[in-house]
C-alpha cells in the first residue's frame, strides 16, 4: 500500500484476501476503525505452510564454508527468537531432539546446506548458502557485501522494494524503474576526494538507489514517467538537461490514473521463458507493452483474459518494463530476464 491516510474514505479500509465465495481474511488491525498506512505490505500464508528461509553469507576465504549466526534467522522467523531451536535433520526437528548445540557460531559443512527448525510444531527448512561477494551478482555496481543493508550478515533478507528479489540479486533495489547502477554513485571529481559519493538528491539520508522518491517532491519516481514508456530517466519535460525524477520543481503527476499494485501481478520474476500478466480487476481488456531499459518498445499486444502469458525466451538477459493500460489507468512493472 503506497499511502492510506486516516481521512481517506471516512477512515474505513480493509487489507486482506478474499476468494470467489467471498470468504475473507484481513490483516490484524486493518479491518475496522480508523487507521493509516504508508509503504505497508502484508504477506499471507495458508495455515501450516511456511516457505524455505534463506540465509546467504559472503564467503570470506572462497572455500564454501562460513560461520553462521543462526540467531539472525531466529529473529526473522519468530517474535520470540530465544524459543527457536535448529536441527541438522528433519527427523530430529520433527522429534525436537538433538538441537544444534552452538547456533550462534554454526559452521556449514556443504554449500548450500539445509538445516531445520520447529516452530509451534511446524518444521521449516533453513537453507544456508555461501557466495563470493567479490562478484557483483546483479551487475548494479553496488558491491555485494554492501547490499546487506541491515548489517545482520544475511544478504537474503534485504529486499528494499519488497518485490521478492533480495537486493544483492536485484538491479533496481528500490523498485522505482531506474536501474540501481544509474542511481548509485557519482564519481569523484578531483584527486582530493577519497571515494565515490552516494547520490542522495533530496538529502533525506536515503541514497537514491534505495529511495523511491529521489527528488523529495512527494511524487514517487516511477510516477514521473510522463511519456509512459516504463523509464523515468528519459523524461525531461522542461528540457533543462535534468531528468524530472531528479528535479523537485517538476512534479506533474501522471495524466492517467495509476493502477494499484494489487491490480496487476507480473510473475515469475526473474524469468527465462514465460512471463505471466495476472489481471486482478473486473475488466479483462487491457493493452500490454514491453519495453527495454532504454525505452525501446519490444512487444505490444491486447489482452482479453484475466491471465496473459507471454514468451520472453528470445529476449536478451536484462531488465525490462511492462506497461499495462486499461480504462485510462496505467501500471508500470519491472521484470528481469535471465
Amino acid at each position: 500500500m503506497e499511502d492510506k491516510p486516516v481521512g481517506w474514505n471516512g477512515g474505513r479500509g480493509v487489507i486482506g484476501l478474499v476468494n470467489t465465495t467471498t470468504q475473507a481474511i484481513a490483516a490484524p488491525g486493518r479491518n475496522a476503525g480508523n487507521w493509516n498506512a504508508s509503504q505497508e505490505a502484508w504477506r499471507f500464508y495458508r495455515s501450516g505452510y511456511f516457505p524455505n528461509y534463506s540465509f546467504v553469507r559472503c564467503d570470506d576465504n572462497a572455500d564454501g564454508i562460513q560461520t553462521f549466526d543462526l540467531s539472525v534467522a531466529a529473529n526473522d522467523l519468530y517474535p520470540n527468537p530465544a524459543a527457536v531451536s535448529f536441527f541438522e535433520t528433519q527427523v530430529d526437528a520433527q522429534a525436537q531432539v538433538n538441537p544444534i548445540a552452538n547456533p550462534n557460531a554454526y559452521l556449514n559443512i556443504s554449500n548450500p546446506m539445509t538445516i531445520y527448525t520447529n516452530i509451534n510444531s511446524v518444521v521449516r527448512p533453513v537453507t544456508l548458502s555461501v557466495i563470493d561477494c567479490s562478484i557483483d551478482a546483479d551487475n548494479d555496481s553496488v558491491p555485494t557485501s554492501a547490499e546487506d543493508i541491515n548489517n545482520d550478515t544475511n544478504l537474503a533478507n534485504d529486499d528494499t522494494d519488497f518485490d521478492g528479489i533480495p537486493n544483492y540479486s536485484d538491479n533496481d533495489d528500490d523498485g522505482d524503474l531506474v536501474l540501481t547502477s544509474v542511481e548509485y554513485v557519482f564519481f569523484k571529481t578531483n584527486v582530493t576526494q577519497s571515494a565515490n559519493i552516494l547520490l542522495d538528491t533530496d538529502n533525506d539520508g536515503i541514497p537514491n538507489y534505495l529511495d523511491k522518491d529521489d527528488d523529495g517532491d512527494g511524487l514517487l519516481t516511477w510516477r514521473e514517467d510522463y511519456n509512459h514508456n516504463g523509464n523515468p530517466s528519459d523524461d525531461d519535460t522542461n528540457s533543462n538537461g535534468t531528468a524530472d525524477y531528479l528535479e523537485s520543481a517538476v512534479a506533474l503527476g501522471t495524466s492517467q490514473v495509476s493502477l494499484t499494485t494489487a491490480a496487476i501481478k507480473v510473475y515469475p520474476n526473474p524469468t527465462s521463458d514465460l512471463l505471466n500478466i495476472q489481471n486482478n480487476t473486473e475488466d479483462v481488456n487491457a493493452s500490454i507493452e514491453i519495453y527495454s531499459i532504454n525505452g525501446s518498445k519490444i512487444k505490444s499486444l491486447k489482452a482479453t483474459e484475466a491471465l496473459t502469458t507471454i514468451s520472453v525466451a528470445e529476449l536478451q538477459a536484462g531488465v525490462y518494463f511492462v506497461k499495462v493500460t486499461m480504462n485510462n489507468q496505467v501500471g508500470n512493472y519491472k521484470f528481469i530476464k535471465n
